[in-house]
C-alpha cells in the first residue's frame, strides 16, 4: 500500500514528537498527582488547625473554670440556705459576677456563663441572680462538655464528692451554636464546600451556612458522621464530586468535617490542565502545518517535474521547466531543459527524415497507380470507332480526360473527399460504357460537410478498379457494384462491395494477411488495396486502415473510416 508523501513526512514527524509528548504527559501526570495530594493534605491541615484552635478555646475555659474551685466566697455562698443582704454576701455575689463576666468574654466561642446554688436555688449570671435550676446538669469533677440546644456548654460540680457530702455549687459555660456556626464558616475556603463539628455520643452536628442551603449535603451529612473512623476520601454528592476530610481530637468527642468541591480544590490544575490540552492541539496541528510546508517544497516542484516527464512521454517537447533555483530541484529542472531541448533536436531531425520518407513513397504509390487504366481505355476507343459509335465515343472520351486530367494533376497529394468521389464516379462512367448490361455501379456522393475532408488522392477508384478485374471480371450479367458514404460523429466511414462470386475464403485470408504484412513492414511490394491500406495508414494512422471482410451481397467488402477534424471542417 502506497501513502503520499504528506502522510510520511507526517508519520515521521510523529515518531519524533510522539515518544517526546509521551515522556512529558508522564512527567505532567506525576506533578499533577503530588499537587493533588498536597492540596488534599492543605485541607486536612485546615480542618486539624481549625479543630486544635477550638480546643485550645476549651481548655483554656476549662482552667478558668476550674478556679472557681478555690473561691472561698464563692463556697460560702453556696452554703447559705437564704440569701443574706448583708454586705458580705452582697460583695461575694458581685465578685462572683465578675468572674462570670471575665469567663463570658474570654473566648469568642462563649455566649453566657453562670452558676447554680442548689441550696439558695437560685443561679447567678454575671449581671442577674435568677429564681431558676440549671438545665439538664451534668455533675462533673471537672469541666466537661455536654450537649444544649443552643450548643454545648462546660459544667463543673463542687465537691467532687458530691454524692454523699450534697452539691454545692455547679459552674455551668455555654459555647453559642451561632458562634461556632460562625467560627466553622471562617473555616471554609472555597464556595460551596461545608464544616461541621461533631460532638459526643449523640453526635451532634453543627454546621456551616451550606448544609442549610443544599438538601442533599444535609443528608450526606447525616450518613457521614456515624464514620468516626474516615479521615479523607472523594464522594460523589448530587453528580458532584467532592473531597470529604475528618479529624478528630485527642483529648475529647470533637470532630470536625471539611467536605469540599474537588473542582474548587483542583480549579488551577483544571486550568493547567486545559492548558496542556491546548498546547497538545496547537502541539499536532504546528505539526500538521510543518508537514504540510515540508511536502509543498518537496512535492510542489516534484510534480512539476513529473508534468513535465508526462507531457515529454505524450509527445511534447517543447516543455520548459524555467527556474531561479538555487537547490538540487533547480539543478534537475536545468538538466531536464537541456535534455528536452536535445531530444527535440534530435526527434525534429527524425520527423523531418520520416517525412521526406514517406513523401518519396506517397509519389512511388501514387505513379504506380497511373498506368493501369491506360492502355485499356485506348484500346476500347478503338473498338468504339472502328463501330462507328461516335456518340460514345464523345461521352467516352469526355470521362476519359476528366479521369486523366485529375490523376496526372500536380501540386498537393491530398484532395477533398467530394472531388475523389467525382474522379470517382467519371471512372464508373468510363466501365459504364466498357461493361453495359453486365455490371452495374451504384455510386453514393459524401454528405456536404464530408464532401470537405482532405483525402489522399486515389484512395476510391482504385478499390473498384480491384472489383472491376477481380471480383466482377467473370461475370456476364447482374454484376453490381456499390460506394457508400456513412457519417458518425467523429468519422465518415466508408464501404465498397460487390456481389462476385469468384471470392473464396483462401483468397480472403491471403489478401488480409497481405495488409498485415504491409502494417509490418515486411513487404516491398505495394499494388492494389495494399497500395490504398499504405496510403491511410500513413495519412490518418493505424484506425483508418482497410478492413476486408465477405460482403452480405456475396462479394468482396473493403470498408475504412476517415477521421473528422477536431475543429470542424
Amino acid at each position: 500500500m502506497r501513502f503520499p508523501l504528506f502522510v510520511k513526512i507526517l508519520l515521521a514527524l510523529l515518531l519524533v514528537v510522539v515518544p517526546i509528548y509521551l515522556v512529558s504527559f508522564f512527567l505532567y501526570q506525576s506533578g499533577i498527582q503530588i499537587v493533588r495530594e498536597r492540596l488534599f493534605e492543605a485541607e486536612a491541615q485546615q480542618a486539624r488547625i481549625g479543630l486544635q484552635n477550638l480546643e485550645q478555646e476549651v481548655a483554656r475555659v476549662q482552667a478558668v473554670m476550674l478556679r472557681f474551685t478555690d473561691n472561698y466566697p464563692l463556697r460560702k455562698l453556696a452554703l447559705e440556705s437564704t440569701i443574706n443582704l448583708g454586705w458580705d454576701n452582697v460583695e461575694a455575689i458581685r465578685t462572683l459576677q465578675e468572674s462570670l463576666y471575665l469567663l463570658s468574654v474570654m473566648s469568642p466561642l462563649v455566649d453566657e456563663s453562670s452558676v447554680w446554688l442548689p441550696y439558695l436555688g437560685r443561679t447567678i449570671t454575671p449581671f442577674e441572680v435568677l429564681p431558676r435550676p440549671a438545665k439538664n446538669p451534668v455533675y462533673a469533677p471537672i469541666p466537661d462538655l455536654v450537649n444544649e440546644t443552643r450548643g454545648f456548654s462546660l459544667q463543673l460540680s463542687y465537691p467532687v464528692n458530691h454524692e454523699t457530702s450534697g452539691l454545692q455549687f455547679l459552674v455551668n459555660t455555654l459555647f453559642s451554636g451561632e458562634k461556632l456556626q460562625n467560627y466553622l464558616e471562617a473555616l471554609v475556603r472555597f464556595p460551596g464546600s461545608v464544616a461541621s463539628l461533631i460532638h459526643g455520643p449523640q453526635e451532634r452536628v453543627y454546621s456551616s451556612k451550606g448544609v442549610a442551603e443544599n438538601p442533599s449535603m444535609a443528608i450526606f451529612l447525616k450518613n457521614t458522621v456515624r464514620n468516626s473512623r474516615l479521615y479523607q476520601s472523594r464522594q460523589v454528592i448530587q453528580d458532584k464530586m467532592y473531597l470529604v476530610t475528618q479529624i478528630k481530637a485527642k483529648k475529647s468527642d470533637l470532630r470536625i468535617l471539611l467536605i469540599t468541591p474537588e473542582e474548587q480544590i483542583l480549579g488551577p490544575l483544571t486550568s493547567l490542565s486545559a492548558w496542556f490540552l491546548f498546547l497538545t492541539v496547537l502541539t499536532l496541528a504546528l505539526v500538521t502545518v510543518f508537514a504540510f510546508w515540508l511536502t509543498s517544497s518537496i512535492e510542489r516542484p516534484l510534480k512539476a517535474l513529473i508534468e513535465g516527464l508526462t507531457k515529454v512521454e505524450l509527445g511534447d517537447l517543447k516543455v520548459n521547466l524555467f527556474t531561479t533555483r538555487r537547490d538540487e530541484f533547480g539543478f534537475l529542472y536545468r538538466h531536464f531543459d537541456q535534455m528536452v531541448a536535445s531530444l527535440d533536436t534530435t526527434m525534429t531531425r527524425l520527423v523531418e527524415q520520416e517525412i521526406l520518407v514517406q513523401q518519396a513513397e506517397l509519389k512511388q504509390l501514387q505513379y504506380q497507380i497511373n498506368p493501369h487504366f491506360l492502355y485499356n481505355s485506348i484500346y476500347h476507343m478503338y473498338r468504339m470507332a472502328r463501330a462507328d459509335d461516335f456518340e460514345c465515343i464523345a461521352d467516352y472520351a469526355l470521362h476519359l480526360g476528366s479521369y486523366f486530367e485529375f490523376i496526372t494533376r500536380g501540386g498537393s497529394n491530398t484532395v477533398t473527399l467530394g472531388e475523389e468521389a467525382i474522379h470517382t464516379r467519371n471512372y464508373c462512367e468510363i466501365q459504364r460504357i466498357r461493361f453495359a448490361g453486365r455490371i452495374e455501379p451504384e455510386i453514393a456522393q459524401p454528405s456536404t460537410q464530408s464532401a470537405k475532408i482532405l483525402v489522399p488522392r486515389l484512395i476510391l477508384q482504385p478499390l473498384l478498379e480491384n472489383a472491376y478485374n477481380h471480383g466482377l471480371a467473370n461475370s456476364r450479367s447482374g454484376g453490381l457494384l456499390r460506394l457508400n458514404f456513412e457519417d458518425s460523429k467523429d468519422f465518415v466511414v466508408i464501404s465498397v462491395e460487390d456481389n462476385g462470386e469468384e471470392l473464396a475464403d483462401t483468397t480472403l485470408e491471403t489478401l488480409q494477411t497481405r495488409l498485415a504484412e504491409a502494417d509490418e513492414g515486411r513487404t516491398t511490394t505495394f499494388s492494389g488495396i495494399v497500395n490504398i491500406h499504405r496510403r491511410l495508414t500513413l495519412q490518418f494512422g493505424y484506425a483508418s486502415a482497410l478492413r476486408l471482410s465477405r460482403s452480405s451481397l456475396g462479394g468482396l467488402k473493403v470498408c475504412f473510416q476517415i477521421p473528422v477534424p477536431k475543429g470542424g471542417i
